[in-house]
């Protein structure tokens, strides 16, 4: 079982290289494609850099985003099975060893996906265990969020036939567009997990950290979605949600007409909505409330 690894990477000239070699040395390793998206920083020479007949580097002219790496990199891969990486993380050794034994088990599977452990900057670290998904269950009925959403995309290894079933990665998304494409997959096929921490996520201050990029996605996918469950807490949450990115973003109006939805879709959000409406009126919007 081969696998084609594609990495996107911007502005990651200083972990670039630990994140390709942590690749290298799993077995099953047919191609690494490392897509450069315009970094001004090193990036694109540091990736040349590295001495192995498996590693393919591309790079884009103009900054484009995740997803449009993404897509790049899966034009030009080449074996059945795919999986992503990121520029700043780790794949423990045998990480890949391990899923593809546990793929060769089943024919049902779209995907497979492991836990992580979360790097912060300070090197603190703590375990960051990924739910159980199931095909056509995308919303989890413990937290009432998006099923797939605690699944890491640099954990995943992909049936490269799902994946054409699906479509890539949603260019005009930039940010949750991994969520995107789990739950399009989660459509077709159920998400194995292999309950171990086999990646390591560095923290860093990509798109995860710009609250109106989220918000505007989690809109987005609400409204993609929506038709598909019937749980009106879950609709309710994600306008909680939104409305939260909001305020961290300073759009303090179009935040304020979220939590108005959040209570039409769910009267048990008013305790929370209220607490919210209190940190606007402290001036402590920009800062993220406990949930």
């Amino acid at each position: 079982m081969a696998v084609s690894v594609i990495i996107p990477a911007y502005n990651a000239a200083a972990t670039i290289v630990r994140s390709v070699q942590s690749v290298l040395r799993q077995a099953g390793v047919a191609q690494v494609l490392v897509v450069d998206d315009a970094s001004a920083d090193g990036t694109l020479a540091a990736a040349r850099g590295i001495q192995d007949a498996r590693v393919q580097v591309l790079s884009h002219p103009q900054n484009q985003g995740a997803a449009a790496a993404r897509n790049t990199g899966l034009a030009a891969a080449t074996s059945e099975w795919v999986a992503f990486q990121d520029a700043d993380d780790e794949w423990l050794p045998d990480k890949l060893a391990i899923q593809l034994r546990a793929l060769a088990k089943t024919t049902d599977a779209a995907f497979c996906y492991t836990d992580m452990t979360r790097v912060r900057a300070d090197g603190q670290e703590t375990p960051y265990p990924a739910p159980d998904v199931t095909q056509r269950v995308l919303v989890d009925p413990r937290t009432h969020d998006y099923a797939a959403l605690r699944i890491g995309i640099g954990t995943c290894v992909i049936r490269r036939n799902a994946l054409r079933a699906v479509g890539p990665f949603d260019g005009t998304l930039r940010a949750l567009e991994d969520l995107d494409l789990l739950t399009r997959l989660l459509q077709k096929g159920s998400g194995l997990h292999v309950a171990l921490p086999l990646v390591r996520y560095h923290e860093g201050q990509g798109v995860s950290s710009n609250p109106g990029r989220l918000a505007d996605a989690r809109l987005r996918l609400l409204a993609r979605y929506q038709s598909m469950v019937q749980d009106r807490r879950f609709v309710a949450l994600q306008r909680r949600i939104v409305a939260e990115h909001l305020f961290q973003a300073g759009r303090v109006g179009p935040g304020l007409g979220q939590l108005v939805r959040c209570i039409a879709a769910d009267a048990g959000q008013t305790g929370r909505v209220l607490r919210l409406v209190g940190w606007v009126a402290l001036g402590r919007h920009r800062r993220r409330p406990s949930r």
